[in-house]
């Protein structure tokens, strides 16, 4: 397994042309079996997200101590050996204190391969689900995507976007003879109860012979694990008969007692759908936020479809989160300096190198000349801008944009190309180089701002801690810099 000793932050979004592919009917608001919060009691914080490293866990690049935790993989009593960064698994403990006492790892699905991996959508189909391959997702060392086959039998945990469409954390290559069972986990969608028949994804499910578990009746929206014990599915043909379907939670791990479930909860997803201002879906989950609803590295108008966030919050239902805290985490782009070009045309400015796009509905503002309204057409080479945006599989799309005076030129976003030898790394496509006169910084923060409280650390101690493609990193060049050929002053590792 592949492991990591750093915290980081994902970054690149959902491909949003993939909107056409995957996904059985429409989107709808989620509804699920039971509630954790009326279980019995509050003893235990939840929380769903990525596991982005060890030396007890990094959830979302939170340190959870694991020491006496119980560790469980598919239901079975398991270590901390089995599992690897990319992960995405449910905790149960006290946050107070750092601390989880369950760690729980379900594959969103297991199963044998539909369509081969297509390098010019990077996506492949496993037991009827379309499965996004991004930057970020990590690959078991024994995976080469490109040798994968019809038939092969792969094991994928990821997260939920547009029809359905999982976009991969992690994909490990399974033996037919360690595998006891197929298996997927999704949301009912175009349920038929007269045939006895839903779909997951692209795939059409039989459940009049199976088991059920948790489940009152069948809903449009239930999140259910659906298991084939028989292992019969046939590449391609997108039918299964069920030989178990139960009903999941979407942040209370299966193995927490009922009276230890909490409603105080972190979940990490990707936005399927908009239900109103205050309000969207990301994992079958209804997320409410509102004005004292705080967010980071963005705000409410940066809720769009593909997006993937953090939500912190408490749960009003098993299906619905209201959230006091919103983090833009994959998103937070951030590009300061001389204005290189702009094309008017293409809507495209070039920045220390990185094109960005300037959409329309972009927030522009003036701060230099006080130009009101502040238009891109006012916009001209060598003027000083701070652009922040977000990160798609187009690039670098800008939310807002404001020109004011010279000041410092700075790069905000995940490092990749990290080479600790040579003190380089990539941010934005910009090769960032460092000198023995470079200071390094570590934000602790949980807002993830810049208060002058964070710790210092070393070059070495610095690069160790990154992980390539995932940790978000902050360079600074003081005053404005029009070649990163000058050393960066300042690296920031940010939480």
């Amino acid at each position: 397994m592949k492991t990591s000793r750093i915290r980081f932050l994902a970054s690149a979004a959902t491909l949003v042309a993939l909107s056409a592919c995957g996904g059985g009917g429409g989107s709808s608001a989620p509804v699920s079996a039971a509630s954790a919060a009326d279980s019995g009691g509050v003893t235990k914080d939840l929380a769903q997200g990525t596991i982005t490293g060890f030396g007890s866990v990094y959830i979302r690049g939170q340190k959870y101590d694991t020491d006496g935790a119980e560790f469980f993989r598919d239901g079975e009593n398991s270590g901390q050996d089995d599992f690897s960064v990319g992960m995405k698994v449910k905790i149960a403990g006290d946050f107070d204190e750092d601390r989880a006492d369950i760690v729980s790892y379900d594959e969103d699905v297991k199963g044998p391969v539909d369509e081969a991996f297509n390098p010019a959508t990077n996506t492949l189909v496993v037991m009827g689900q379309t499965v996004l391959v991004t930057p970020d997702a990590y690959l078991d060392d024994s995976l080469d995507l490109n040798m994968v086959m019809v038939g092969d039998v792969l094991e994928v945990s990821g997260y939920r976007g547009l029809n359905d469409v999982l976009e991969a954390s992690y994909i490990e290559l399974k033996r037919d003879e360690n595998t006891n069972a197929f298996k997927v986990i999704g949301q009912v969608r175009s349920l038929d109860q007269d045939a006895a028949e839903f779909s997951i994804g692209e795939l059409r499910v039989n459940y009049a012979t199976a088991e059920l578990d948790d489940i009152d009746q069948f809903v449009d929206g239930l999140l259910v694990e659906v298991k084939d014990g028989n292992k019969n599915y046939t590449p391609g043909l997108l039918t299964l008969q069920a030989t178990r379907v139960e009903a999941e939670s979407h942040s209370r791990p299966d193995e927490l007692v009922d009276d230890e479930s909490g409603d105080e909860v972190e979940y990490e997803g990707i936005i399927s759908e908009i239900l109103s201002d205050s309000s969207f879906v990301m994992g079958g989950l209804v997320v409410n936020h509102d004005a004292q609803t705080t967010f980071i590295y963005g705000d409410a108008s940066q809720l769009v479809v593909g997006t993937k966030v953090e939500a912190e919050g408490s749960l009003l239902s098993a299906d619905t989160l209201d959230a006091d805290k919103i983090k833009f985490s994959r998103n937070g782009t951030r590009v300061s300096g001389i204005v290189e070009m702009v094309n008017l045309d293409t809507r495209m400015v070039t920045v220390f190198g990185v094109e960005v796009l300037v959409p329309e509905e972009a927030d522009l503002e003036d701060d230099l000349n006080g130009t009101e309204p502040f238009m891109l057409e006012d916009l001209r080479e060598d003027d000083f801008v701070d652009i922040r945006g977000r990160l798609t599989a187009q690039g670098v799309i800008a939310t807002r944009l404001e020109r004011d005076e010279t000041g410092d030129t700075e790069l905000r976003g995940a490092a990749t190309d990290i080479d600790p030898l040579e003190g380089t790394l990539t941010i934005l496509g910009v090769v960032v180089r460092t000198s023995e006169f470079t200071e390094y910084e570590i934000d602790d923060d949980d807002d993830g701002m810049d208060d002058g409280f964070d710790d210092s650390a070393g070059a070495d101690d610095f690069f160790d801690m990154l992980n390539d493609g995932q940790s978000v990193v902050e360079a600074k060049w003081n005053g404005a810099v029009i070649s990163a050929t000058v050393p960066a002053d300042e690296l920031e590792l940010e939480d």
